[in-house]
């Protein structure tokens, strides 16, 4: 994005014509990052709450990061390699027979055997 000051009042400015980069690209550039992490092709929708928290809160999945460094060597829209990684934890990443187990058996994942 342009992040030079405007010449004239804000009010008139067009915020489509400030934008350097489309919807698509940065589309393009998650469904690129999926398939080079996860080794399938996901459809549009699945990326999207990512590319949500991205655009709201500029943070960026630990694959997109990846993708970037190793793949683009950095050169991707806006240095997006440079963005805060996102802190939440998706759960839709992992297999469901774990996180099954995960929920039905909590205290056994996580006890430790006992010593007579």
């Amino acid at each position: 994005m342009n992040r030079d000051k405007p010449a004239g009042s804000i009010w008139d400015l067009d915020p489509r014509d400030n934008n350097d980069h489309d919807y698509e690209e940065f589309v393009a550039l998650f469904l690129d990052a999926w398939e080079y992490r996860f080794l399938y092709r996901p459809p549009a929708r699945q990326v999207q709450p990512y590319l949500q928290r991205y655009f709201r809160f500029r943070v960026v999945p630990p694959w997109v990061r990846v993708f970037v460094r190793e793949v683009l060597k950095g050169e991707a829209i806006d240095n997006i390699a440079n963005a805060p990684l996102d802190p939440v934890i998706d759960l839709r990443l992992f297999p469901w027979s774990y996180l099954t187990a995960w929920l039905l058996f909590p205290g056994s994942i996580r006890r430790k055997p006992r010593k007579y």
